[in-house]
């Protein structure tokens, strides 16, 4: 498979968070080995593993797109604009033995690592096979790190998803792990770091917290 045989049209419903949430509960054991795929190709740096999930519905040919402002990434439903770049995929489910672009990112900065994924062909051949074999293609997808950036200011950072239901829009932006202290939270990415997993994202799932709370409004 190629950067040219993705396809913008995601071929499967993706998961309401929750329904996702409880089968990662279960699929979890299966991380290692998409991980030990990706140190093997030496993708540590440009490659996530991504817990594929909507918080809100889908219409049919949209996809996630997510946009940068500053340090706060803003995800919404649609289509994605010119210049946009694939950055989470997943095999497709369509027969045509493609990818499915299951996220878009605008304005990504930090360089090309979705290109250097995608030019890295047995990387693709093997990670995909091994999803598919596994039938975990609509649970999990290969995620470019287009936002490593704003988790270099310190070890402990993770990106932190809140979203707003009604205007149908996320805010995930990087925080110290201790916000998550006392609440209850799911792990939605992780970067491989030496010869473990480390979650670099996550929902939080109750509490003052909860990431299905609308985000609180932008400076004005």
């Amino acid at each position: 498979m190629t950067a040219s045989a993705a396809q913008s049209e995601i071929s499967f419903p993706l998961k309401d968070f929750a329904f996702a949430q409880q089968l990662h509960e279960s699929a979890r054991e299966f991380l290692p080995e998409i991980a030990g795929i990706i140190k093997k190709h030496g993708l540590e740096d440009e490659v996530a593993i991504r817990l594929l999930h909507t918080h809100f519905p889908l219409e049919r040919g949209d996809a996630l797109v997510h946009r940068r402002f500053g340090d706060v990434f803003e995800t919404r439903p649609g289509r994605a604009g010119e210049g946009a770049v694939g950055c989470t995929f997943t095999p497709s489910q369509a027969g045509s033995g493609g990818l499915d672009i299951i996220e878009y990112v605008e304005d990504a900065q930090g360089g090309d690592p979705a290109g250097r994924m995608l030019a890295r062909q047995a990387f693709i051949d093997e990670a995909t096979a091994a999803l598919s074999r596994n039938g975990m293609n609509t649970l999990y997808g290969l995620g470019a790190r287009f936002y490593r950036d704003a988790l270099d200011a310190g070890d402990n950072l993770i990106l932190v998803e809140r979203n707003d239901i009604d205007g149908r829009r996320s805010e995930t932006r990087a925080m110290d792990r201790s916000v998550l202290d006392g609440e209850t939270w799911t792990e939605t990415a992780w970067r491989v770091a030496g010869d473990r997993l480390v979650a670099e994202g996550a929902c939080i799932t109750s509490g003052m917290m909860a990431c299905e709370r609308p985000p609180p409004p932008p400076p004005a």
